[in-house]
């Protein structure tokens, strides 16, 4: 999302093997390339990182994969590690277009392993609780015929804009957020 800026390192947060669903216990995760460390820990407690350390945070779906007070502290945490003028960007699928999505097929979430799925205004309430400024907010994989008629089309998936100003009417939700 135009993050355009080179980094002097990478620090990735992945759980331990011992903490990950079973089929991904034996993924060995590396680093890629020098200047990337791998951080193995829980992405709401990043207590082992100073305050005001980090220039962005990213959390690309993985916010709806714990329960909700511990999106909340995630967010609050991804505040403290951030220096002034810090990102933290997300993305986390739209439940105003996932509950749709779920309504015929089992009424749950799009995912097993989905804690909650976040509400545009939620979510926006929880990152401003946390002391961030909405920078911008855009959705990715505009649904427009889902959202029009309350009922679900594949078709949208082609036929939606990639990425839309009206954050409602898309399948996944994206926040980019200053400190």
């Amino acid at each position: 999302m135009s993050y355009a800026h080179k980094f002097d390192e990478l620090v990735m947060v992945d759980l331990p093997p011992e903490n990950r669903h079973s089929d991904y216990r034996d993924v060995e995760v590396t680093a890629p390339y020098g200047h990337v460390v791998i951080h193995y820990g829980d992405m709401t407690q990043l207590d082992e990182f100073a305050t005001g350390s980090f220039d962005l945070v990213w959390s690309g779906q993985s916010i709806e994969h714990v329960p909700l007070e511990n999106a909340r502290r995630m967010c609050r945490e991804a505040h403290r590690v951030l220096a002034d003028g810090g990102h933290f960007c997300l993305d986390t699928p739209n439940r105003a277009i996932t509950k749709i999505h779920t309504a015929n097929w089992h009424g749950g979430f799009i995912h097993p392993e989905h804690h909650h799925e976040f509400h545009a205004d939620e979510l926006r309430k929880i990152l401003t609780s946390s002391g961030f400024r909405i920078k911008r907010e855009a959705g990715i994989c505009e649904m427009p015929d889902t959202h029009a008629s309350g009922e679900f089309h594949y078709s949208d998936f082609v036929l939606g804009n990639p990425i839309t100003d009206d954050i409602q009417r898309a399948y996944a939700l994206y926040f980019d957020c200053v400190k």
